[in-house]
């Protein structure tokens, strides 16, 4: 019977061509923690509308689908292509980009989330999407995506998104081969929403501009700030330590046109 079940959700996966999407009810949820970092403060009461988030990461075989149906060419491969672990050097590697895994080689694995994607290309996959499907896809706000992680809960909530115990919830440093990285999706524990992989894996992308701190008066479905140099990654990935920088709260930031093989994305839209 495992062996049926398991077979039936690879098959799920596979035939899965465009993101499968979970509704989140919205409401007022106390935004970031007073723990490890200056940048999760302050505290902050947000009030959220209905949205959808991404079940899973979005994956190397949707985005090969939009790469078919329009052409797009990804900041990795128009630039110096992406980073990747060598030995112990990170490496911007020319002939690297979204076709390939986190070691560097053709990726094998089409429910792997994708890699080697900026955030320029996650929203050309959201437009796409668009119109596509005819509803409004974009990349979650920084605040829609955390309340997501916590399972639409508010405080007291698990440091990780689906367990108290990182193991059973997403892949990191210690329990992930260094020799394959990336994982395929949804192989861990859901959360309560039943939205995997948001603790570990890959960072994911947000919609915002990265500020230090955050806006004690954005409050209402915040956007971040208006301006900014770097854009928001929530998650972790598998090369992130278990404590504190895999937590539900934890925040980083790249710049818009960097990629690399520990940096994904999922999708979102207003109901």
């Amino acid at each position: 019977m495992w062996i049926s079940l398991f077979v039936s959700f690879c098959f799920s996966l596979s035939a899965r061509e465009t993101p499968e999407m979970v509704f989140v009810k919205g409401g007022l949820f106390v935004m970031g923690d007073t723990c490890c970092y200056e940048n999760r403060h302050p505290l902050r009461e947000i009030i959220l509308d209905n949205f959808y988030i991404g079940k899973y990461e979005v994956t190397y075989q949707e985005f090969a689908r939009f790469i078919e149906e329009t052409g797009y060419i990804t900041d990795a491969e128009k630039g110096e292509g992406s980073t990747i672990l060598v030995g112990e050097e990170w490496r911007m590697l020319p002939e690297i980009n979204w076709r390939h895994d986190s070691k560097g080689e053709l990726q094998q694995e089409v429910n792997a989330p994708v890699i080697h994607v900026s955030w320029y290309d996650a929203v050309a996959f959201c437009n796409w999407l668009q119109e596509k499907e005819g509803k409004g896809y974009r990349l979650p706000t920084e605040a829609e995506w955390e309340y997501a992680a916590r399972g639409g809960k508010t405080l007291p909530h698990n440091r990780f998104s689906g367990a108290d115990r990182i193991e059973e919830a997403g892949w990191y440093l210690d329990n992930t081969d260094v020799e394959k990285g990336v994982e395929a999706v949804g192989r861990k524990a859901p959360n309560s929403l039943g939205i995997y992989d948001m603790t570990g894996n890959v960072w994911e992308w947000c919609s915002d501009w990265y500020a230090k701190e955050y806006d004690p008066a954005d409050t209402e479905n915040p956007q971040g700030p208006s301006q900014g140099i770097r854009r928001v990654n929530r998650g972790g990935s598998w090369r992130t330590p278990a404590e504190p920088q895999s937590h539900i709260t934890h925040r980083s930031s790249l710049k818009p046109e960097k990629q690399g093989n520990l940096l994904g994305f999922r999708v979102a839209y207003s109901e």
